[in-house]
């Protein structure tokens, strides 16, 4: 199987108030942090932070609950998950503490295909290129909604040989 470029950053972060501080796993010892039992960031965070307290929830939406009903401090979570609680404006805020893992998205395709790979890579330079001019709007919103893609955590992917 071969791999397109990267098309879109996915991290795998823990997530809390600002006036929380928290840089690493060493700062979650004596605060609780939600997340959702079996999930990447659950077990990654797991095996990171082993005194830490977490909290484990049946699914996403009561791990988020939890953070924003303040039951949990910390919330381990993916990048979109938090993003959607930004857009729906709630209260409580989640700031990015520290990346649990990055785990970029690709598109994968059969082996052995290089004019495939290469219309594939072309289709996402043009996207990546024409994302920050497009004016993205949420429904019935006027604010502006920032594309998924985000230049400045692409040069913390990896590169693909």
């Amino acid at each position: 199987m071969d791999f397109s470029t990267t098309y879109a950053p996915y991290l795998q972060d823990v997530f809390g108030p600002a006036d929380i501080k928290v840089t690493g796993p060493a700062d979650l010892i004596g605060k609780t942090v939600g997340a959702t039992r079996g999930a990447l960031e659950e077990i990654a965070l797991t095996q990171m932070a082993p005194n830490a307290t977490i909290k484990r929830f049946e699914d996403n939406n009561a791990t988020i609950q939890a953070f924003l009903s303040g039951q949990v401090q910390l919330i381990a979570e993916g990048n979109l998950g938090a993003a959607r609680i930004l857009a729906n404006n709630m209260p409580r805020r989640p700031k990015p503490k520290f990346v649990i893992k990055n785990s970029p998205c690709f598109i994968g395709m059969n082996k052995n295909e290089p004019r495939l790979l290469a219309k594939v890579g072309a289709a996402i330079a043009q996207a990546k290129k024409t994302a920050h001019s497009m004016p993205y709007r949420r429904s019935g919103s006027r604010r502006r909604c920032r594309p998924i893609f985000n230049p400045a955590r692409e040069s913390t992917l990896p590169k693909l040989k």
